[in-house]
């Protein structure tokens, strides 16, 4: 059976972030241990005024500050996302079998030998449902929006001055489409599916008070459209690099976009095998597009996440790993790049931030579960 409260309290803040954009909603903005997030549990996607529906790390719980006026927990959104979005009543136990089966947790049954009336019957939803899911996760990709190509005519090709220090180059930028939006003075990252079809703008902005407020990376808007996207549901880069993954049978998951950017400048465009998940968590739905390439190993070259060995941060980021690691259900070989003696990155570096050399050492020592 599955422990619905263990799920719940287990579910980290970046997990949390990857369900509700399953769900619909658009990035969250984030507030220290609380997500502030498009109303989707009264309203479809796209189609909410604000950031009003609010989530509480430390008590596991939503509340939504206008219609719904009350608290409820994720199982219970999902519900609330089924009736609005597909009219579907939904019983509380496939909400906890959507919500298990999207971090990829298995259900603890019993033996089927002494599995009781109720046991077997639940093992059938299970079953039943997993077509279900699988075809709501298909139909989420289907209904990913396509934007119009050309809104990118009027962006400006000047190149990011702090990108072209950092590594990047220009021909990497031309290659991804990276150019400037002069008027918000934000880095336009435009957001491709598989196909290459043009599925959301993010913009990095260079406003040190608006990073502070909302974080240095927002969907853009502009004019009266937002260019926003459920980022569990593509991974950057994937489009570009398909080739290059397909025969080398590998890849490397980044957090951020211009990591795959600085792997590319690094190593050439012909041999970049890199993607980003845009965040600290993977989804099923992102597994499924790398195992449809044949992929033998999954790379993860994720943030550091501590300052000191043994410390609270460090342990909680082991355990982190480890769940990660648990969502690829031994379909491919899980390995990580990771500053395993601590003398090698710096608080939320990325494994390739400190350039090419300290890149190739630690995955040369990457850890292979």
């Amino acid at each position: 059976m599955y422990d619905k409260d263990e799920i719940k309290q287990n579910i980290t803040i970046e997990q949390m972030i990857d369900i509700v954009e399953a769900l619909g909603a658009s990035t969250p903005i984030v507030r220290s241990e609380i997500l502030m997030i498009e109303n989707i549990c009264h309203n479809l996607p796209g189609e909410s005024r604000g950031h009003k529906l609010y989530y509480y790390d430390n008590t596991k719980l939503f509340r939504c500050y206008t219609d719904c006026g009350e608290y409820f927990d994720v199982f219970e959104l999902v519900i609330k996302t089924r009736k609005i979005q597909e009219n579907e009543d939904w019983e509380m136990f496939k909400a906890i079998i959507w919500v298990a089966d999207f971090l990829g947790i298995a259900p603890k049954l019993k033996e089927f030998d002494d599995m009781d009336a109720d046991a077997f019957q639940f093992l059938k939803e299970i079953k039943a449902l997993e077509n279900k899911i699988s075809k709501f996760s298909q139909k989420r990709e289907q209904e990913l929006k396509i934007f119009d190509d050309t809104i990118l005519n009027n962006m400006s090709l000047i190149p990011a001055g702090s990108w072209l220090r950092e590594g990047i180059t220009i021909d990497t930028m031309k290659k991804y489409g990276i150019k400037y939006y002069l008027s918000e003075d934000k880095i336009v990252i435009p957001h491709r599916d598989i196909n290459g079809n043009l599925i959301g703008i993010r913009g990095r902005t260079m406003i040190k008070e608006e990073s502070e407020m909302f974080g240095k990376y927002m969907p853009l808007k502009i004019g009266d459209t937002m260019y926003n996207h459920p980022l569990s549901f593509a991974l950057y880069g994937l489009y570009e690099n398909q080739d290059n993954i397909r025969k080398a049978k590998k890849v490397f998951i980044f957090e951020g976009e211009k990591s795959v950017l600085l792997y590319d400048s690094y190593f050439g465009s012909s041999s970049n095998i890199a993607v980003a998940c845009c965040g600290s968590s993977i989804s099923s739905f992102q597994i499924d597009l790398l195992y449809s390439l044949g992929v033998e190993e999954a790379i993860i070259a994720f943030d550091k996440e501590f300052e000191e060995l043994n410390s609270k941060e460090h342990k909680r980021n082991i355990k982190a790993l480890m769940k990660l690691k648990d969502k690829f259900m031994n379909r491919m070989k899980v390995s990580f790049l990771y500053d395993s003696k601590n003398n090698m990155l710096e608080l939320k570096d990325s494994p390739i931030d400190k350039g090419k050399d300290t890149f190739l050492t630690m995955f040369k020592n990457r850890v292979i579960i």
